[in-house]
C-alpha cells in the first residue's frame, strides 16, 4: 500500500449514511472507541464520554465561531468599471477577512466581478479591488459587517447537507466566540452542557484555542501524490503562555486531547510556532523575570522542552504577530506519513470525507490499517458520517 498515493485514502459512501440532520440531543450520536493498547473497538454513545474518559485528560477545544459568510443577493444595483448600471443576481461567500474594512471572498457570477465593479446593496457599498487566483478582494464602505452579514447572510453548512435555515442552530458549538470560520469544528458539536457539566464534576480539565477554519478544509487533495499537495493556511490566534502551558501539563503526565483535526493542527504547529519566536523571549513570555525564574526552577526548562523536537525545515509559519499578549499566525502544516505528533496524545473527531487532508491527519495518527478497519466497521455498522454524523474516539495513545 503506498501512503502518499491519494487514492488509498478513498471509500465509497452511500447517500443515505451522510448525516442531514444531528442527534437530538446531539451528545446521543453513537460513539466508535478505537483503544490503541488491543486495536479494540466498542460501540457507545457520545453521552458516555464522562464515564470512559480518564481523570488525567485535558480537553482542547477550538473556539472559532462560524459566521453567516454567504450571501444570496436578487437584483442588485451593480456599476461595472466601464460606469454602466447593472441589476445582477449575486453570490458572494466571505472567506476571511483581511482587515476590518476588507475581505477575501468568492463570488458568482465570477466574471461579472471585475476589479473596480461595485455593488450597492441597502446602505452598505461593495468594491471589488483584485482578483487573486480564483477569488476576490472586496472592500466594503459604509457598513458593520457584523450587521451586514446577520441582515444578509446564511450560514455555510457544507455541500454534503441540504440547507435549510433549522439546521444553521445545530452548526455552532456552544462555546464558539471568536470568529471568523467558514465551518464549525464539528466534533464539538458533540459537547453539550450536560456533557460539559458532567466531565467538569470529574474533574476533567478544559482548555480553549482559535482557528479560523476557512474553505480549504472542505477541499480535497487533487494530486496523486500527497507530499506534492500545498495545503491552505488557517489562522490561529493563542495566548503568548501557551508554550508553558503545554510545558506543565506534560511535566505532570496530563494526556492532550485534541478535539476535532483543528485542535490538532493548532497544538502540532506550536513547535514550529517556537522555532519562529525563541529568539525573542519578550515575545514569548510576557515578564522576563517570571521566564529566568521558571528556566532556574526546573531540571528540564520550557525551552529545553521545545527545543527537544526534531522538525522538517519548512515553511509552516506565516505572518506572524504579537499584540495584547496574543500571538497570531497563519499555520500550513500538513499531516501525513510520516508526520511524527509531538503534543497531542488522543483525538476526538467525526467521520471524514474521501481524500481529504482531514482523513489522512486521522490516518496519521492512528495508522492506514487501523483506520480501515474503523470505517469498514462503521460503515457496517450504520455509523452517520461527515459533519451531523457521528463520532470517533481515539483514546489510550500512549
Amino acid at each position: 500500500m503506498n501512503l502518499f498515493d491519494i487514492n488509498s485514502y478513498n471509500f465509497e459512501l452511500e447517500e443515505s449514511k451522510i448525516a442531514q440532520i444531528p442527534a437530538n440531543p446531539a451528545h446521543n450520536s453513537k460513539m466508535l472507541v478505537f483503544d490503541f493498547w488491543d486495536n479494540s473497538i466498542n460501540n457507545m454513545t457520545f453521552k458516555d464520554l464522562p464515564e470512559i474518559i480518564e481523570k488525567d485528560r485535558i480537553l482542547f477545544f477550538n473556539d472559532s465561531k462560524v459566521l453567516k459568510s454567504r450571501i444570496k443577493l436578487k437584483n442588485i444595483k451593480t456599476i461595472t468599471r466601464a460606469w454602466k448600471e447593472k441589476f445582477v443576481d449575486w453570490e458572494i461567500f466571505f472567506l476571511k477577512e483581511i482587515n476590518s474594512a476588507t475581505f477575501e471572498a468568492m463570488v458568482n457570477p465570477g466574471e461579472k466581478m471585475k476589479p473596480k465593479t461595485k455593488l450597492l446593496i441597502w446602505k452598505f457599498e461593495i468594491i471589488v479591488k483584485e482578483i487573486t487566483y480564483s477569488w476576490r478582494i472586496l472592500e466594503i464602505t459604509n457598513w458593520d459587517w457584523q450587521d451586514f452579514l446577520n441582515e444578509f447572510g446564511q450560514m455555510p453548512l457544507p455541500p454534503y447537507i441540504e440547507y435549510s435555515q433549522d439546521k444553521e442552530k445545530y452548526y455552532q458549538p456552544i462555546f464558539a466566540k471568536n470568529k471568523w470560520s467558514v465551518a464549525s469544528p464539528t466534533a464539538s458539536l458533540h459537547f453539550t452542557k450536560v456533557i460539559l457539566d458532567k466531565l467538569k464534576a470529574k474533574w476533567i480539565e478544559s482548555s480553549f484555542l482559535t482557528l479560523h477554519i476557512w474553505l480549504g478544509t472542505f477541499k480535497p487533495i487533487y494530486v496523486d501524490n500527497i507530499k506534492e499537495y500545498e495545503i491552505h493556511e488557517e489562522r490561529i490566534i493563542l495566548d503568548e503562555n501557551i508554550f508553558e502551558k503545554i510545558y506543565e501539563l506534560k511535566k505532570q503526565n496530563k494526556k492532550i486531547v485534541a478535539v476535532w483535526t483543528t485542535s490538532t493542527r493548532i497544538l502540532e504547529s506550536l513547535p514550529y510556532l517556537w522555532r519562529e519566536l525563541k529568539g525573542d523571549l519578550e515575545l514569548i513570555c510576557p515578564s522576563y523575570s517570571t521566564w529566568l525564574g521558571i528556566h532556574e526552577a526546573h531540571e528540564v526548562s520550557v525551552s529545553d522542552f521545545w527545543n527537544s523536537f526534531k522538525l522538517e525545515e519548512n515553511n509552516i509559519i506565516l505572518n506572524l504577530q504579537k499584540e495584547n499578549w496574543k500571538i497570531t499566525f497563519d499555520t500550513k502544516l500538513f499531516i501525513f506519513p510520516w508526520f511524527e505528533f509531538k503534543i497531542i496524545d488522543e483525538l476526538i473527531t467525526n467521520f471524514h470525507l474521501p481524500k481529504s487532508t482531514l482523513l489522512v491527519l486521522v490516518s496519521t495518527f492512528l495508522g492506514y490499517k487501523n483506520t480501515k478497519k474503523i470505517y469498514n466497521h462503521a460503515l457496517v455498522n450504520n455509523y452517520r458520517f461527515f459533519s451531523f454524523g457521528d463520532v470517533i474516539y481515539l483514546k489510550n495513545k500512549k
